[in-house]
């Protein structure tokens, strides 16, 4: 699809991104990231427009963002709320409860990136745990355009080199993710043996 993303860009314009940005929030597996750089990259070269790229890209971004979250506050409460009634499960998504709403500031800033392959969760398990929607709107727009900013502006600064800084980061974000995600099953596995 990273062969594809350009050529849609540059035939369809930023409303391709904003679709992209949108849809990957609610964990369709498409390249958002690399879509970013590629609108960066075309930037560059004047092909689009850097106000309308941003624009399109933060609209999807936080308009996703939301989205995930309302189904999440819809379907995965009802799901929260069964689960809970389990003894041994319902302790543990307390807890997860707890630890969400207490560091809701960094799981979600930190989930629009550098550990963006976790976002679309992070909206759905914020929904779902009913953590405010007051407290999570402006917290996905500051990290949509904190992200929207840097890999447009790699794209725009890169662009002929795009494809190697888009693979880089998709690998550095992947391993964050990875190790964010080995830290907290670590982490729950001793307390389980505590």
């Amino acid at each position: 699809m990273t062969e594809t993303i350009p050529s849609l860009l540059a035939a369809h314009g930023a409303a391709i991104l904003l679709a992209i940005t949108f849809l990957a929030s609610l964990a369709l597996p498409l390249p958002a990231s690399f879509a970013l750089l590629a609108a960066g990259a075309l930037t560059a070269t004047a092909d689009l427009s850097l106000p309308a790229v941003a624009g399109a890209a933060l609209t999807g971004a936080v308009t996703g963002d939301l989205a995930a979250y309302g189904l999440g506050r819809w379907g995965g409460a009802r799901l929260w709320e069964r689960l809970s009634q389990r003894q041994k499960v319902g302790r543990m998504l307390n807890e997860a409860r707890t630890m969400l709403h207490r560091h809701a500031a960094q799981a979600v800033l930190f989930s629009r990136w550098p550990f963006s392959p976790l976002g679309p969760y992070v909206n759905a398990v914020s929904g779902a745990t009913r953590l405010p929607v007051a407290q999570f709107a402006p917290l996905v727009a500051i990290g949509n355009a904190v992200w929207i900013g840097l890999y447009v502006g790699l794209g725009h600064m890169f662009a002929a080199r795009v494809k190697d800084v888009g693979h880089l980061l998709s690998l550095v974000a992947t391993g964050l993710a990875l190790l964010v995600v080995a830290i907290l099953v670590i982490r729950w596995s001793r307390r389980r043996v505590s």
